[in-house]
């Protein structure tokens, strides 16, 4: 079923006509029926998002056919909030965003990884500023291994020295630990010695040029993380 007959049948399913679709999705009617049409041909992160939740499908079967169509709740506990939070995750260079600081080149909110809400809870964590990386390489073994899944905290950029940071640099990302030094400048650390991974000294005047994304708040071991696609 191509994604033209999947829109479609979707929005019949749910009662829609293609004008009222367009209405609450917020596009024109014409919009709308090329997606049906299928003279566009893939849908916007936006547009992909606001039909899923409209038309009360994943993302996930909506985009490629895959998968469940319906979503399937997360396990509740005794006060109807749910014990596990599915966390998006990112990967991939980095691009100025409209609506908040960074979005990335892949982001993936329809192939989360699921976490314990009492471990966010117990460190104060909001799963709103959460986002979940795959480690791909080891300038910060032993503490973080490749493969490793390390948790980023968006909302913690104050910078802290001995902290490690998920620092943008230009349209990479890496994840390093930081020395704030005496003099205003700082230094940007792998903690393996590797002569791959040489320290990076940042003076005063530059520190505008590094941006701290969000800090390194847990990690695990790998766990079959795959960003590359949606499965």
């Amino acid at each position: 079923m191509t994604l033209a007959r999947r829109i479609a049948k979707a929005r019949t399913d749910a009662g829609l006509n293609q004008a009222e679709l367009a209405r609450r999705v917020g596009v024109t009617r014409a919009t709308a029926s090329m997606w049906e049409n299928g003279e566009i041909a893939a849908l916007k992160d936006k547009h992909l998002m606001a039909l899923s939740e409209v038309l009360d499908v994943t993302p996930q079967w909506l985009n490629t056919g895959h998968g469940g169509r319906v979503e399937i709740g997360l396990p509740a506990s005794d006060d109807g909030v749910p014990d596990y939070c599915a966390l998006t995750r990112i990967g991939g260079a980095l691009r100025p965003g409209r609506r908040r600081a960074w979005t990335w080149e892949q982001e993936s909110p329809y192939t989360p990884v699921v976490l314990s809400r009492k471990l966010l809870q117990s460190k104060n964590l909001s799963p709103d500023h959460c986002r979940i990386v795959q480690v791909e390489d080891d300038a910060m073994a032993p503490y973080l291994n490749a493969g490793d899944i390390a948790l980023i905290d968006l909302a913690g950029t104050a910078p802290r020295t001995g902290t490690v940071f998920a620092i943008a640099t230009g349209a990479e990302m890496m994840l390093r630990r930081i020395i704030l030094r005496a003099d205003g400048g700082l230094e940007i650390r792998a903690d393996n010695p590797s002569s791959r991974h040489p320290v990076q000294h940042v003076e005063r005047e530059h520190i505008a040029r590094i941006k701290l994304v969000g800090t390194v708040v847990w990690r695990c071991g790998p766990m079959a993380v795959d960003l590359s696609r949606p499965d």
